[in-house]
């Protein structure tokens, strides 16, 4: 899979035209609208930290802040199929991005544990010190 960078060049006719020049006639888009189950997930992986209640109420925000936009679309995606390579241009809105990156920090420091040594967190207790 190629990703088309939509940060330097996020016009999508650009991508189009890119799969026009090369002979490609079915282009696929998809959509997808946020759901009220993304919010409660990370809500609850939220739950699961040991974090300062400052960064909490900080994640916490950030992530009911997208409640608003339930329902609303999230990503846009179009793809074309080019020698068995699939290119794609994905866009998203700021406030799903900001969403995202919030998720990517609970799940980082979940796999981390607090701070700690990676491994001591979520996931830890598996290898031995010995």
């Amino acid at each position: 899979m190629i990703t088309w960078d939509s940060e330097r060049f996020p016009d999508y006719r650009a991508f189009l035209e890119v799969a026009r020049k090369v002979g490609e006639k079915l282009v696929m888009f998809a959509s997808r609208e946020l759901a009220d189950e993304e919010i409660d997930d990370a809500l609850e992986q939220l739950e699961e930290l040991e974090v300062s209640r400052e960064e909490r109420r900080d994640l916490e925000g950030r992530i009911r802040a997208a409640k608003r936009h339930i329902g609303a679309v999230c990503s846009l995606e179009l793809a074309f199929d080019h020698h068995s390579h699939l290119y794609v241009y994905e866009a998203r809105p700021d406030w799903y991005e900001e969403f995202l990156d919030a998720c990517e920090e609970i799940s980082a420091e979940l796999t981390t544990g607090d701070g700690d040594e990676p491994g001591n967190g979520a996931i830890g207790g598996f290898y031995s010190n010995n």
